[in-house]
């Protein structure tokens, strides 16, 4: 197989997948089976990112015609503390996909972000604030353990940070296949 290639294993429950960008098709096999997708019946391409365990994950979720979805990611799966980052194959991959995808269908839509990921991002970001409020008030009760307000509200503290970074890296919105934005890509 000529083209770039990018190999990857999503979970302890799936097997290692290889992902190659060949001439007019993208051939995804594994240990069981070769499927190949044509450039020209994909319809959509979704380029996002996550937080995952080791930092920032990327995922690239390719639509068909047929209305299959196929997910690219960009980190290995090795045991479960240790995702090896595999950015360094992915992203090659996924900028030459965009391009030839883009070339073979011009009517294929992409995205980058996800509208799901931010709003999980913004009812977490709400949930702590609330939470946050209602231990402040908390405080202001007389006969009541401070200690276990002080020590939730140091859990909310530290969790706002998170959330908020959540919520800023999940932006949606249409791709310019042809210039990727770099935070997209480069993990």
């Amino acid at each position: 197989m000529t083209g770039l290639r990018h190999s990857v294993r999503d979970s302890a429950i799936s097997r290692e997948k290889t992902f190659v960008a060949q001439g007019n098709e993208l051939v995804v096999h594994d240990s069981r089976r070769k499927t190949e997708i044509r450039y020209s019946d994909i319809v959509g391409l979704t380029v996002g990112t996550y937080l995952g365990i080791g930092g920032t994950h990327g995922q690239t979720t390719v639509k068909t015609r047929a209305r299959r979805k196929v997910k690219i990611r960009s980190h290995h799966y090795g045991n479960s503390r240790d995702f090896e980052n595999r950015s360094h194959t992915y992203a090659p991959l996924i900028r030459d996909l965009l391009l030839r995808v883009a070339r073979a269908n011009p009517d294929a839509r992409f995205a980058g972000g996800s509208r799901l990921l931010r709003i999980v991002w913004l009812l977490l970001l709400c949930l702590l604030i609330g939470i946050g409020v209602l231990l402040a008030f908390a405080l202001l009760a007389p006969d009541i353990d401070r200690g276990g307000i002080f020590a939730g509200l140091s859990v909310v503290l530290v969790s706002l940070p998170l959330a908020w970074q959540g919520v800023r890296k999940s932006r949606s919105g249409s791709l310019d296949p042809h210039k990727p934005p770099a935070e997209l890509l480069e993990l």
